[in-house]
Formats: structure tokens, C-alpha cells, sequence
């Protein structure tokens, strides 16, 4: 038996190959050493292959760190990183709990009750997607991306769907307000980060909790736009293929009638929501008391698997339907960044930067700093670039006259134009859930980027210039 391949197939594996091995003719110099290039041809190669579907992301999760280790790039903790910190354990503890959310009912309940509040409908479904991941995001100071995940699930399994674009719609309207509109809210790890370098401009300065909300209002409006859009061109796009649809009939009567069905509320549903309920409510103190949020998801999901106060026998079925494809391939793709920087990626790519920089003025100068910290953010996680490139743009737009605090508002801003799900933990998570296909996942990422590119120059810029920030 001969296996062959389509045209198709082969011109992807052909672009696959072809873009690692230019890259691999690039001349080396001091700064651009054989170790980053080795490590661009391999993630570059790594990330075709995720966004062109030619390996299984189970598989690309597996070769990615093992070559960063076999060639020598990183030591074996360091490739592997992700699995020893706190994101791996996190992600698994997420996706249990909505898992057993998921089994119980409750998640089911409380979708239909949101849904119906607003009118019944998929558009319905979408913004109450929308509104409760952006009241999480609020509540949790930030961090609703990893709480969002029980939400979308919930009312995917509503709306009993599939991997396609009603799914995809639904976790895009998810995450975008858990992450997108996060950046107008103060979260104490990253603006810590950001403080600590815009002292070394301005000593004693610190954001407040209105901060980033005075200037970055307008990005929920874009988010609400882009959303507004998208379901706009999707409802088009349905009356011309009526028969692509796989939601379930979407009426405020549908979601009546199956409340109804539904009877009253479980000692089990009451269980899993009460551990849900614990852990929001300990995600917002922590915020307050400084208590260290990383083991909440890690722990406290399995408190369902305890007698009288579990419901074991659902926890059990949750566990054997985790998703673990998932988050392996999200724990390798973070990786990228731990060895973005064990090679000195950053360094060089602050080295090209100054320059590209230097003498503009200061319109130029945030497109050009927008640009580069999109570009980077391909192979570096947030963190790492506030980290490695934060002063070097403080130091450019002091000299252009702005102020040092517009740029780390700007590089906090910038970490909404991504176009791939490896660039953020959150789209990475809810792309690992295996119900966004990746075609509608970079269409809608690639849509969303350019609002908030034209957004910030036709809007941000003037705004932040009436503040004095430039």
C-alpha cells in the first residue's frame, strides 16, 4: 500500500522547510550567534507545523523542547521548563474543573440561565461569553484567562457543540474579554514589572488601580467592535450556508424548556460550585493580602474527589476525559520563551531594535516599538519582554520627549496583537481545548490585530497626547 500526498500538503511542507532553511543562511556577527539562529530554524519550523496542521500538536509538543535539549540549545530544565513551573500544574487544575463542572451540570445551568438572560440566542451566548469573562477578568485583577476556561466550556456543552466556528466564535468571545481587556486593569505581577523599570526614570513612581483604565479605556470598545464584526460577517455567511451550522436550535423557549429539564440543583452541582466560588474568592484576596495565587488551581479542584464533600465517581470520569493533548502542546509552546532567553534572543533583538529606534519622533517611534514587540512576541513571552527590552524603549522615549510610563503602557498594549495561540497563555489554553479550528483561530487573531494597530494610531495616540504622555 503507497501513501501520497496532496499538492496542497506538499507545498505547505515545502513553505515549512524552506522559510528555517533562509533562515539558516543568515550570515552570523556578534550579536546574532549561531545559537539564535539554530534556535529560530527550529521554532520557526515548530510553529509552521502548528499552524499549517502538518503534525499533531501532541507531537509537535513532544519534538519542540526535545531538540531545543538534543542540540544542545538548553539544558533539559530548561527546555522542559514549563512542566516543572507552575503554568503546567495550573492548566491541568483549570481544565479539571470545568471538567467536573462540566460532569456534574452546573456549568450547563449556568449557561443556559445567562443565555437566556440575553434574548436566547448564539449572538446572546457569545456577548454573555463575553461580559462574564470580562467580570471575571475584573474580579480576579486580571488573571481571568485560566478562570474563563469553565465558562466557555460551559456554554459550548450548552449549545452542544463541535470543533468549528460557532465553538470557535464562543471561545474568542472568551478570551478576549478574560485577556484583551485585561490590559486596561491593574494586576499587581505585571505592573510590578513594569514599575520597577519606569523607576529607574521616574524614582518613586507607581501605577495605581486606575492606571492602566485611564489609558487604555478604549480597548474595550475595539474588543466589542471586533466581536461585532466577526458575528456580523458569520451571520452573512450563514444565510449562504445554512447547512455549515452545528449549534443546537438557540431560542430564550429552547433554553426555558431545558432548564426545566434540568429540575433543581444537585447536591453535586452545588458541590463543584462552591469549590469554583472558593477559588474566585481566593484569587481576589490574594491580590490584597499578597498571598501567592499559584497553588489554588493546582489544589483545590480536587477537593472533589473527597468523601461527602466530593462527588468522586464524576471527578473520576473529568480526569479520564482531561484533555492532556492540550495542555502538553501549551506547556511546550510557553517553553519557547524560557529558551528565547537561555540563548540570548533578546539581547539581540534589543540590539536591532535601538537603532530602528533611535531619531524618531514619537508617533514613529511607538509604531516602530508596536512592530518590533509584535515581531518578538513570536518567540518571547510578555514577561520576557518587559524584562529584556522595557528600559531600552524607556530610555528612546525619554529622549523623544514622551514619557517612560507611555512606553510600558505601550509594550502592555502590544501584547494584545498576536496572530498565533503560542504567543499567549490564555488563547494557547483555550486553543488547546481542541474546539477552535486554527484557520478561524489566526483569521480572527489577524482581524483583532490590525483594529488595535489602526486603533492605537488613530485613537490611543491623539488621546495619550491630550494626557501629556507624548
Amino acid at each position: 500500500m503507497s501513501s501520497s500526498i496532496s499538492k496542497k500538503d506538499a507545498l505547505k511542507w515545502l513553505v515549512a522547510i524552506v522559510i528555517p532553511a533562509i533562515i539558516w543562511l543568515m550570515p552570523l556577527s556578534e550579536t546574532f550567534t549561531a545559537q539564535i539562529r539554530l534556535y529560530l530554524v527550529i521554532t520557526v519550523f515548530a510553529i509552521a507545523a502548528m499552524i499549517m496542521n502538518l503534525l499533531p500538536n501532541m507531537l509537535v509538543a513532544i519534538i519542540l523542547p526535545t531538540l531545543y535539549a538534543a542540540t544542545g540549545l538548553a539544558p533539559l530544565g530548561t527546555a522542559f521548563s514549563a512542566y516543572s513551573g507552575n503554568f503546567f500544574w495550573m492548566v491541568i487544575g483549570a481544565l479539571f474543573l470545568g471538567g467536573i463542572m462540566n460532569e456534574t451540570g452546573v456549568l450547563t445551568r449556568i449557561s443556559y440561565i445567562i443565555i437566556r438572560k440575553l434574548g436566547g440566542s448564539f449572538s446572546g451566548a457569545v456577548w454573555a461569553v463575553f461580559a462574564s469573562t470580562l467580570i471575571v477578568s475584573v474580579v480576579t485583577f486580571g488573571m481571568g484567562w485560566i478562570v474563563a476556561v469553565p465558562v466557555v466550556l460551559g456554554v459550548i456543552k450548552a449549545l452542544k457543540l463541535e470543533k468549528g466556528r460557532e465553538a470557535g466564535l464562543i471561545c474568542f468571545a472568551g478570551i478576549t474579554g478574560a485577556i484583551d481587556c485585561a490590559v486596561i486593569l491593574y494586576s499587581p505581577s505585571t505592573c510590578g514589572i513594569l514599575d520597577s523599570i519606569i523607576q529607574e526614570f521616574l524614582p518613586g513612581y507607581t501605577m495605581n488601580i486606575f492606571t492602566s483604565l485611564i489609558y487604555c479605556w478604549p480597548v474595550i470598545f475595539f474588543c466589542i467592535a471586533v466581536i461585532a464584526i466577526i458575528l456580523w460577517k458569520y451571520k452573512r455567511d450563514l444565510k449562504k450556508h445554512p447547512e455549515q451550522t452545528s449549534a443546537a436550535p438557540v431560542t430564550k423557549q429552547y433554553f426555558t424548556e431545558q432548564l426545566t429539564a434540568m429540575g433543581p440543583m444537585s447536591a453535586d452541582e452545588k458541590k463543584t460550585m462552591a469549590v469554583f466560588c472558593i477559588i474566585l474568592i481566593m484569587y481576589i484576596l490574594s491580590a490584597f493580602l499578597g498571598w501567592s495565587s499559584t497553588y489554588y488551581f493546582m489544589l483545590l479542584p480536587y477537593l472533589t474527589f473527597l468523601p461527602v464533600v466530593g462527588c468522586k465517581d464524576k471527578a473520576m470520569t473529568a480526569l479520564k476525559n482531561l484533555n492532556f493533548n492540550g495542555v502538553f502542546f501549551a506547556s511546550s509552546c510557553v517553553g519557547i520563551g524560557s529558551v528565547g532567553t537561555a540563548v540570548g534572543f533578546s539581547t539581540w533583538l534589543s540590539s536591532v531594535a535601538t537603532p530602528m529606534v533611535s531619531g524618531s519622533g514619537p508617533l514613529l517611534t511607538c509604531v516602530l516599538v508596536l512592530v518590533i514587540i509584535v515581531l518578538g512576541h513570536f518567540v518571547m513571552t510578555p514577561t520576557a519582554m518587559y524584562t529584556a527590552l522595557g528600559s531600552t524603549f524607556s530610555k528612546i522615549a525619554v529622549m523623544v520627549g514622551m514619557s517612560p510610563v507611555s512606553a510600558m503602557i505601550l509594550m502592555r498594549y502590544a501584547g494584545n496583537i498576536i496572530f498565533l495561540p503560542h504567543q499567549t497563555s490564555g488563547y494557547l489554553l483555550l486553543f488547546g481545548l481542541g474546539y477552535w479550528p486554527m484557520k478561524d483561530l489566526v483569521r480572527d487573531l489577524a482581524f483583532k490585530s490590525i483594529v488595535f494597530f489602526i486603533g492605537f494610531v488613530v485613537i490611543i495616540y491623539p488621546y495619550w497626547s491630550l494626557l501629556g504622555l507624548l
